[in-house]
């Protein structure tokens, strides 16, 4: 019986996506069957930063061990000395693991344990400006961050053929048994998360919603391309001669002062939802009449496939990964004309039929990526 470990350090910000990720996946990998006579070692963050973690510490299983790290990420990370992490090894160690699992692509050097590391996108690899400070001397330590992911690491996972490809082309230069790796890669989709709605809870949030808005969720960062967006709704208020509002909603935890000045010059038509719960999030996905994401790079887009179960209507740019999960009925626009694309946009909305949840929800359940994931442990084990 084996002993596999999972790590959940990295999951201390409640409204990430790689909490998210981390949770949903890893949750149900625990709950998988086929994984019954496995042991799991779960390395959650200090006891201040794990409290939305406790649906892990609640499971119901002798197979189980948790261990709360002493101290949040710090210095050594930022850094880059996670790749000597003696505690982790000597914790390992005296567990008896057998797998190391990471949500994330930073791996300590593990002797004797097969690591398993996970790459989500390269978007900070490709857009200018992902980095506030120092952008340049981050790109290039970002860099030796997946270089070294991959020399470390057993297996990889990536959460789109999107970002298996962005790799296989990037790295091409490596060697034979090192290139191998990015072309057995192993894909874990996201998946769809299950909004607990009380009754009675959709009519209270709904109430104060505008009557007609467009939706962005996401954070702020240059790459998501809203300034397009807000220029976009500009040209449909007028085309339309309609109160269109857009509501803005996610975290606004990167610092964007130019997007911010934007959004204060047009408080006219621009609501912002800071750091929606749960069923705030489902409120105005079910009411918007149109869900937007026009990123230039992603590595999945998790929004659009909620929006799509929630049977909005959806426009995304034209870039692999999203193009990749979009739902049937779904308009995809270039994002290099304002004239063009408001009048596809305006063809959509009156014309377009809405996504299928079913077919969303059978493509992209958490139960089914951890699926895939448990089959490939088997195989390792």
């Amino acid at each position: 019986m084996e002993k596999i470990a999972i790590d959940l350090r990295y999951a201390e910000n409640i409204n990430s996506g790689l909490t998210r990720f981390s949770k949903n996946i890893f949750l149900n990998l625990i709950k998988e069957k086929s994984l019954k006579n496995h042991r799991f070692l779960i390395i959650l963050p200090p006891k201040k930063s794990a409290k939305h973690l406790t649906e892990f510490t609640n499971l119901k299983n002798n197979n189980l061990v948790f261990y709360n790290w002493a101290t949040r990420r710090n210095w050594r990370w930022k850094l880059g000395l996670y790749y000597i992490d003696i505690p982790l090894y000597f914790l390992l160690m005296k567990q008896r693991v057998h797998v190391y699992i990471t949500p994330f692509m930073d791996c300590p050097i593990l002797p004797n344990i097969k690591i398993i590391s996970t790459i989500h996108d390269l978007t900070f690899l490709k857009v200018k400006g992902f980095f506030k400070n120092f952008d340049f001397l981050k790109k290039i330590f970002g860099e030796l961050r997946i270089i070294s992911t991959i020399l470390l690491s057993n297996y990889i996972i990536t959460v789109s053929e999107s970002t298996k490809e962005e790799l296989k082309k990037r790295f091409k230069y490596f060697p034979n048994f090192q290139y191998k790796k990015i072309l057995d890669i192993l894909i874990v989709n996201n998946g769809i998360t299950d909004f607990k709605i009380e009754k009675g809870d959709f009519d209270f949030l709904s109430k104060d919603l505008p009557n007609y808005f467009f939706l962005y969720v996401g954070d702020r960062r240059p790459h998501k391309n809203l300034e397009y967006l807000i220029d976009i709704t500009k040209s449909l208020r007028n085309k339309l001669s309609k109160n269109i509002n857009l509501i803005i909603a996610g975290s606004n935890s990167y610092k964007n002062e130019s997007l911010q000045k934007i959004i204060n010059a047009n408080r006219d038509f621009i609501i912002e939802y800071i750091n929606p719960r749960d069923k705030e999030l489902y409120s105005l996905y079910k009411n918007c009449k149109c869900f937007f994401l026009l990123s230039k790079s992603e590595g999945f887009g998790i929004p659009v496939i909620e929006a799509g179960v929630e049977k909005c209507k959806i426009v995304i740019n034209s870039i692999p990964a999203l193009k990749e999960i979009a739902p049937k009925n779904s308009l995809i626009i270039n994002c290099e004309s304002i004239y063009e694309d408001s009048i596809k946009i305006i063809d959509y909305l009156g014309n377009a039929n809405r996504p299928d949840p079913k077919t969303i929800i059978n493509r992209f359940r958490w139960q089914k990526s951890a699926k895939i994931l448990s089959e490939f442990l088997l195989k390792i084990c």
